[in-house]
């Protein structure tokens, strides 16, 4: 029998276009997450940083079957650490006590230039002339590389190791046997690759993207756990490699950008300086267990004023929990005051924690004063003149 057609169904109509809301939705939910982790907030806004992208990514040593905020950074044991030493043939009970090297007369080398040799004998030389006792070399800069090969997967995992640690194990082996004391620089929170990778210890904003200083460059979150057991693992590795003493710099939140945008959430009332004390404190348990000297550079608000609430930094706490302090001091400032008189509010803790200026802006071929708490200076180029009188 002939039925008249009526057109098509409404509410078939309206499965189908339901479907297709729901399958919009759902793509879009998978697209954000996917791009979630490759989100970073900047001064100009919101971008995306895919790692293919990232010009410095060629450089990363990272091992993709390695899920990083899974892996769990371990304190070494005690166990471990006697056995270590076993291996090593060194014995803790007959080793001397390790004496901090003060006042220090300090010269920064160029960590590319390590391989070489003519490079590395110019120390030894400035050392022998009496113009120096001691050099610094940086380890893990602010872009985050790393100059050495970590064997801790978390910080394996998580930095981009030049290959120099050939160049880097045999400049300390030839610097330390010629008598000169050797010093780790560590850029500590300011770090342009691990808090990528390491997202529960990034400073993120509030949508939870990571946030980026104006140099695009990204931060730890001093209150993250992880900011401390990925520190305390560090410090466990750079011990390994021979240095005497790790300086550590930027050992606060960041105070330069668009701070006001990142989110700490509730943490916050625990206070910046208690968050960064307590990354130090754990710091300071790793190189306890070795006899390293661990050293802080503190800002200029901080030697001002005994301690910088917004930078999470205390000269007081943080002189408690380490073996020496370093300030910045400009070079005209040092030729015509002591120390004290620039950074009165420290005078209280010199009896317990060496202090020393690290020297801006020394000009080519200027010199500076010799004192009697020693300097650091970073040039491209030096000679025994910079550091004044060679005796």
């Amino acid at each position: 029998m002939y039925r008249p057609y009526k057109g098509r169904s409404p509410i078939k109509g309206r499965v189908i276009l339901g479907i297709c809301i729901f399958l919009i939705v759902v793509a879009i939910a998978v697209f954000y997450l996917i791009i979630q982790e490759n989100l970073v907030f900047t001064s100009d806004g919101m971008r995306l940083d895919l790692p293919f992208l990232n010009k410095n990514e060629t450089e990363n040593v990272q091992d993709e079957n390695i899920n990083v905020e899974e892996l769990p950074i371990n304190i070494q044991t005690q166990e471990n650490i006697g056995e270590d030493t076993k291996n090593s043939g060194q014995s803790e009970e007959t080793s001397p006590a390790k004496q901090i090297e003060n006042p220090l007369f300090a010269a920064v080398l160029d960590v590319k230039k390590l391989s070489d040799a003519g490079y590395i004998e110019s120390f030894s030389e400035l050392y022998k002339a009496g113009a120096i006792n001691c050099v610094v070399i940086d380890v893990k800069t602010s872009d985050g590389k790393l100059y050495f090969q970590p064997e801790d997967e978390v910080i394996k995992s998580s930095g981009a190791a030049a290959d120099t640690s050939g160049a880097l194990s045999n400049a300390i082996q030839k610097l330390s046997g010629d008598g000169l004391y050797v010093i780790a620089r560590v850029c500590a929170f300011k770090d342009g690759q691990a808090p990528r990778t390491i997202r529960t210890a990034a400073a993120k904003t509030k949508s939870g993207v990571t946030w980026l200083d104006r140099e695009m460059i990204s931060w730890f979150n001093p209150y993250s756990p992880d900011t401390s057991g990925y520190f305390a693992a560090l410090i466990r590795e750079i011990q390994k490699l021979g240095f005497d003493e790790i300086m550590l710099t930027n050992l606060k939140f960041p105070t330069e950008g668009k701070v006001e945008l990142i989110y700490y959430g509730e943490e916050e009332a625990d206070g910046r300086i208690n968050a960064v004390t307590d990354v130090l404190k754990a710091m300071k348990e790793e190189a306890e267990k070795t006899g390293v000297f661990l050293s802080v550079f503190i800002e200029q608000e901080t030697a001002q004023s005994g301690k910088w609430e917004r930078a999470g930094q205390s000269a007081d706490k943080i002189s408690e929990l380490c073996d020496r302090i370093l300030v910045p001091v400009n070079v005209n400032d040092i030729a015509n005051a002591d120390i004290l008189d620039i950074y009165p509010q420290l005078s209280p803790m010199t009896e317990k924690t060496p202090i020393t200026p690290v020297i801006k802006n020394v000009p080519p071929g200027g010199s500076v004063q010799r004192g009697s708490f020693g300097f650091v200076i970073e040039k491209s180029r030096y000679s025994a003149a910079d550091f004044g009188q060679t005796g």
